[in-house]
């Protein structure tokens, strides 16, 4: 054991430093290049150019790529077409330059890394020269668009920290050398360059920035002008996906975008959070957004359960440096162009792609260091009394310390050991003491300091033609609970080129290999708390230094029958498990795009686009025969396979595909100041699905790399399958109209057929329509004197969106035929009855008549910019309502058959968003970001079949209530005596305890809300009926959040950087499952939290905690409000601390264009009321860690 702690820590120590190592290196860099520090001369700088009769043009670019420097030039004075001849030898930059100039009559001048081109027009002799720069001061005036003098403006010496800002005239000064070139930069406009000449006086006139207006955003099927958005859009760029710690990309939507929640379901680095737009959209299905990256929809695997293929996060593959922004289509005016598959939102992500300008290498790497808290629980000196009292409490004679804790009653030893505590028992020979010690089993189940290792690098480029990037990646992540580590490989590329001017193609590759554990022993962080803390972990005389569960061959002789060491709670050995046993998940993912693009004439653009995606996913069992010994009911391994098999072994082998074709035709045109676009399209995708499964329980070694299936049929088992097939075909159409900018309208359409519904024109296919309409108010004349708006504009939209997951895959409008019954037929000679024959029956109630899902949405909002376009804000308001929501219907026994589907339900979501964001640059040195957005959620069941009630993936259901609303008694408060206990019972009956006389003070009692129900009322009565009963169930908590909200900070200090994301929930409740069960103090067999301490007493009459008593004879523990906390929190997501090393420093290196180091973390913030570790998973907490990282840049 000594061995495997000293090479866990060897293990770890090597992570950590060939890490540091690695991202260190590419600092030192920097000091490695030093030496280099002389600025480049031409006279120096060698080059090779041999060009026969090549544009001047060409041969400029030629000698920038060899040489570093960059030629400035008047195009209206210097003809760069002009041909010219160059030699084919090396020599240097400075003799290059007079062959040319000998040739063309122009004069080279090298002022710093640039080379001014001239016309000699004087006739100087001294045709290149090199000129040593010096120091002129520069003034000027910065106007925008329309004269107006700005203020504030930002001026920076390229490449320096020398720099000034505009006065209230918009005027400064600023001292620079010549040829150096000067940065105009401010919030709201375009950043202007300018090079500096023999001119003392530089003029600027300013454009508005397309960041602000002109942003161009990612919609359905195309592309708009953000200022040009008529539907509600949230936009995640870059800079805040890139900051973002975490494996998948959903979780830059967290706290970054009104009205999404994303819902972190755990800790496991495999497992991909729930996204939930504008609240939840039906209680069919995940109500999960459709996700589509890069125009390819990207479906997530699945089989219909995990045990079949296992958690898988198909994001995860994507890389989130790759992202260049995430566009979420909120409300079906933005959506209704994906018709179908859209009813719950659309994610669309755009990735990078390369930018015009030499290739530029980026690597990026982090390390992070993650961890989470555990339970404080009993010690074994505190259990122990505890259960005594526990026992000793109940009146019922039935129930004694002696024979239900002790069990002195039971004849057979091994019987006492397996369904008691004899441990317990003074007088057992098998007593263990007062205080036998403690053993952290929690401490076991965490993986302390676990690492997470995150590696890319990006090439990337393009010219006139022809775009590219490659990227590779890889992400290592151990879980904060063992047994379930991470690992990916990802290769992405893409290329875009232009064939002549009428012909665009482009091919796009995502390749992703994961591997994940799935080996947790069957334990989790709130199993590890719940061990008796007097059960050993180790035991340094067993092979593999774990302590036995228990004693399988108590007799003495070679019968397995396995007893309980410690008694009847006794718990697998999983850290043993984790030890012996392989549980692992390979996932390799394809996703390969290509598409060509058709220009015939100005403005229509022909598009057609193939999409594949091909998945292959192999889930390995591995178990060693050893791994019974540590399980309290294992096998006997003599009865495993031939009886000398070492290990059993199972493989699972899953393949999806995925196929998805596209054609568009779009038409833009703009006719003075009427602007119009179209587009109409074509789509298809189906998806198909194949199992297979093979195990053996006979394996010849207990190598988990050399084991095998054996050719032994006896001993094999498998199946497969091919199913799950789904199709999908749509044809979409869109028209946009806008007059100069100021009045819009969008109109959409999208017919879609899908393989879930019945083959009938008018049930298989649906129809979605969306319209909606901007008005640009500060455009208005009469808003031309209102300086403080920037922008502002009114928008309105309604449309509707389908949803077929509840049935697609399924064929639900037709009937299983299963074996059931046997009927005889004929004659048979060995059988007086005839043939003996199995039945076949029809059990479904198929409905040929249910169709689409629909979801109608309508938005209304107003947007605009302030102050100088620093300050931004947006309003909306949102009704989203569902209809023809297909129930599972139950009828009544006597039918005979299954639940039909019916399109019978409806819910709506309503609810406001509100966004408002600050952003000022002070000065060259200090600029703030600060944004923050709520929303505001009602969520509210309006129909369902004959109002009947049902449960769902989200809980209960029912009329008036909104989905998975919490379900359970009333406490009405605590017994404190005798005489209130009479008085209660003597009015009231409480059909869930046995016999009201063994309650006493301290026991809770229960709230009569209701009874039976009437022909009014049919499930149940609002009348008080005198019984406490299932019918007292009622209300107790809202499991959806009323309100949720982001707060995001980032700021620039000089070469400092700062940046937090904030996120939280409020007005939500949740049943405490995890405290039910460590509060629910009524027997033995786990361990509590010490809050039981505190429990109710003649001693303590002032707790709110119920008695601990044994076998709980008032029902304390019922599903009731007592376990139900606030979930409510606001947590610190994310948050950096960054510095960029300063350019001049680069420069010496010639090699790194910049280098960033930062230090963050990730939820080191909790604020909350829950009574737990965290409110989202307090079984796989979310874990709290410390980053290291750097960005660089070649």
């Amino acid at each position: 054991m000594k061995k495997n702690i000293r090479g866990q820590l060897i293990m770890i120590s090597k992570r950590l430093l060939y890490g540091f190592i690695f991202q260190l290196v590419f600092c030192t860099v920097l000091l490695a290049n030093t030496g280099n520090a002389q600025r480049k001369n031409i006279e120096k700088v060698k080059i090779t150019v041999s060009m026969q009769k090549a544009a001047l043009r060409d041969v400029f670019l030629e000698i920038e790529r060899q040489s570093g420097f960059e030629f400035t030039y008047n195009s209206s004075n210097i003809d760069i077409s002009l041909e010219v001849l160059t030699k084919s030898n090396t020599q240097s930059v400075y003799k290059t330059l007079e062959d040319i100039a000998k040739q063309t009559g122009l004069r080279f001048v090298q002022v710093n890394n640039n080379i001014h081109v001239k016309n000699n027009a004087n006739g100087n002799n001294q045709n290149v020269a090199i000129k040593e720069p010096y120091a002129i001061s520069i003034t000027g005036q910065v106007r925008d668009a329309t004269g107006m003098p700005l203020p504030g403006v930002t001026i920076l010496v390229e490449g320096t920290t020398n720099g000034t800002v505009t006065d209230i005239d918009g005027k400064y000064e600023i001292n620079a050398e010549e040829g150096s070139s000067l940065v105009f930069s401010f919030i709201g406009y375009e950043t202007v360059r300018m090079t500096i000449g023999a001119q003392s006086v530089i003029d600027v006139t300013m454009d508005e920035d397309a960041q602000a207006l002109e942003e161009v955003v990612v919609v359905g099927f195309g592309e708009r002008k953000k200022k040009d958005i008529t539907g509600s859009i949230g936009i995640v760029e870059s800079e805040a996906i890139e900051r973002v710690p975490f494996t998948s990309p959903q979780f830059a939507l967290q706290g970054n975008t009104p009205g999404v929640r994303v819902v972190n379901t755990s800790g496991n680095p495999s497992d991909a959070p729930s996204v939930f737009i504008r609240g939840i959209g039906t209680w069919n299905g995940a109500s999960q957004p459709l996700y589509v990256v890069d125009g390819q929809i990207l479906s997530t695997p699945t089989a219909g359960n995990t045990d079949l293929i296992g958690s898988i996060n198909p994001f995860s593959m994507i890389n989130p440096q790759d992202i260049e922004s995430i566009s979420v289509l909120k409300d079906a005016s933005a959506s209704a162009i994906y018709g179908s598959r859209a009813a719950n939102g659309v994610v669309l992500i755009t990735t990078k792609k390369g930018k015009k300008g030499k290739s530029v290498v980026e690597f990026d790497a982090v390390t992070t260091v993650q961890n989470i808290p555990q339970f404080d629980v009993l010690t074994s000196e505190q259990l122990i009394p505890f259960y005594r009292k526990m026992f000793s409490a109940n009146s019922n004679p039935d129930l004694t310390l002696e024979n239900n804790l002790y069990g002195r009653n039971e004849s057979n030893v091994n019987n006492q050991r397996n369904g008691f505590h004899p441990q317990l028992d003074p007088m057992s020979q098998f007593y263990i003491g007062e205080n036998p010690g403690d053993y952290n089993w929690q401490q076991k189940i965490r993986q302390i300091n676990a690492l997470n290792q995150l590696y890319n690098m990006r090439i990337s480029g393009a010219n006139d033609d022809t775009d590219y990037m490659v990227g590779i990646g890889y992400n290592s992540q151990e879980s904060v609970l063992k047994g379930s580590d991470f690992d990916r490989f990802n290769l992405t590329f893409n290329i875009n080129s232009k064939i002549g001017n009428y012909i665009n193609v482009g091919i796009t590759y995502r390749g992703s290999y994961q591997t994940s554990q799935s080996t947790n022993g069957g334990s989790d962080l709130t199993g590890a708390a719940a061990y008796l803390p007097w059960q050993p972990i180790y035991d340094p005389n067993d092979e593999y230094g774990y302590a036995r569960p228990s004693d399988p061959y108590p007799d003495g002789d070679d019968t397995w029958s396995p007893v309980r060491l410690y008694g009847a709670g006794t718990r697998n050995n999983f850290p043993a498990l984790l030890e012996i046993e392989q549980k692992e998940f390979e996932l390799l993912r394809n996703l390969a795009q290509g598409y060509v693009e058709i220009l015939p004439f100005e403005g229509l653009v022909l598009r057609g686009g193939l999409s594949l995606d091909l998945t292959d996913q192999t889930r390995t069992n591995f178990e060693p025969v050893d791994a019974e010994y540590y399980q309290i009911n294992g096998k006997d391994p003599s009865s495993i396979g031939n009886g000398a098999s070492y290990a059993t072994l199972g493989y699972r082998m899953n393949r999806f595909f995925n196929f998805q074709g596209d054609f568009t035709a779009s038409y833009r045109k703009a006719f003075g100041k009427h602007n119009v676009d179209f587009l109409v399209g074509i789509q298809e995708q189906f998806i198909k699905q194949f199992n297979k499964d093979l195990a053996t329980t006979n394996v010849g070694t207990d190598d988990f790399y050399r084991a095998s299936i054996p050719n032994e049929v006896q001993y094999v088992s498998g199946f497969a399958s091919r199913n799950n097939e789904r199709f999908w075909y749509g044809y979409v159409g869109r028209a946009g109209y806008n007059y100069d900018s100021k009045y819009y309208l969008d109109l959409s359409f999208r017919r879609d057929g899908s393989s879930g519904f019945p083959d009938d024109k008018d049930l298989r296919w649906g129809n979605f329509y969306a319209i909606s309409g901007a008005w640009r108010i500060s455009s208005e004349e009469f808003m031309s004197n209102v300086a403080w708006i920037n922008d502002l504009k009114f928008k309105a939209g309604w449309g509707q969106a389908g949803n077929d997951e509840a049935v697609v895959g399924r064929f639900a409008y037709l009937s299983t035929v299963v074996d059931q019954g046997s009927y005889t037929l004929g004659k048979d000679p060995f059988n007086i009855y005839g043939n003996y024959n199995t039945g076949r029956t029809v059990p479904g109630f198929p409905n040929r008549n249910f169709t689409w899902e629909v979801v109608t949405t309508t938005n209304i909002g107003f947007e605009g910019l302030f102050l100088n376009n620093k300050v931004n804000a947006t309003v909306e308001y949102f009704n989203r309502e569902t209809d023809g929501i297909l129930q599972y219907v139950n009828l009544p026994p006597s039918v005979g058959t299954n639940s039909p589907a019916f399109n019978v339900g409806s819910l709506r979501n309503r609810g406001l968003e509100l966004d408002l964001g600050y952003t000022h640059q002070f000065n060259q040195h200090f600029s703030v970001n600060l944004t923050g957005n709520i929303t505001f959620l009602n969520n509210e069941v309006l129909s369902l079949y004959e109002g009947q009630p049902l449960d769902t993936r989200f809980g209960r259901v029912e009329e008036g209530r909104s989905i998975g609303h919490i379900w359970g008694y009333q406490v009405g408060g605590l017994f404190l005596s005798e005489a209130e206990i009479q008085e209660y019972y003597s009015n009231l009956e409480d059909r869930n305890i046995p016999d009201a006389d063994y309650v006493a003070p301290g026991d809770l009692y229960f709230r009569d809300i209701g009874g039976q129900g009437t022909e009014t009322e049919p499930y149940y009565s609002t009348t008080p009926d005198g019984f406490i009963d299932e019918y007292d169930r009622t209300e107790i908590g809202n499991t959806i959040p009323g309100h949720v909200y982001g707060i995001n900070l980032s700021a620039t200090i000089w070469n400092f950087d700062v940046s937090a994301n904030f996120y939280g929930e409020g007005d939500v409740d949740k049943y405490n499952g995890v405290r039910a069960s460590f509060e629910s103090a009524s027997g033995a067999g786990s361990n509590y939290w010490p809050t039981v301490l505190d429990a109710w007493s003649p001693e303590n009459p002032n707790s709110e905690i119920p008695r601990a008593v044994a076998g709980d004879p008032a029902r304390n523990n019922r599903y009731s409000d007592r376990f139900v906390d606030q979930a409510g929190f606001l947590r610190l997501n994310t948050w950096q601390v960054g510095y960029s090393l300063p350019s001049k420093l680069l420069e010496k290196s010639n090699v790194i264009k910049r280098c960033r180091i930062y230090f963050g973390g990730q939820n080191n913030i909790l604020l909350t009321n829950w009574q737990g570790i965290d409110p989202l998973n307090d079984t796989y907490p979310l874990p709290r860690g410390y980053s290291f990282g750097l960005n660089a840049r070649f």
